[in-house]
């Protein structure tokens, strides 16, 4: 596991120095957890830390069912506001054609 090696630059990198670097997130699956952080030369590393949190990929499978379905009720609030714009500017242009 150490020291964790940079391909791009071939700089090696120590539990010290890898907490230095900056962290810009972590991958999680059922198998395992990756902590990505940049390299000095801007190539991002991955570090297997340790096995998931339990719940954790089911609660991103639910977040990924209700963002699909908030985008299913704003395209039909978005089809709502369209209809009813155009019924709204209908009926002015009736009034107006009846003036």
């Amino acid at each position: 596991m150490w020291p964790k090696g940079c391909a791009c630059c071939g700089t090696s990198w120590w539990p010290t120095g890898w907490r230095a670097l900056r962290c810009i997130g972590v991958i999680e699956d059922e198998i395992e957890r990756l902590e990505l952080r940049n390299c000095r030369c801007g190539t991002t590393l991955a570090m297997a830390i340790g096995t998931p949190i339990p719940g954790y990929v089911a609660l991103y499978d639910r977040a990924d069912v209700a963002r699909s379905r908030a985008s299913e009720l704003c395209a039909r609030a978005k089809r709502i506001v369209v209809d009813a714009t155009g019924e709204w500017r209908a009926s002015v242009q009736a009034r107006s054609a009846r003036a």
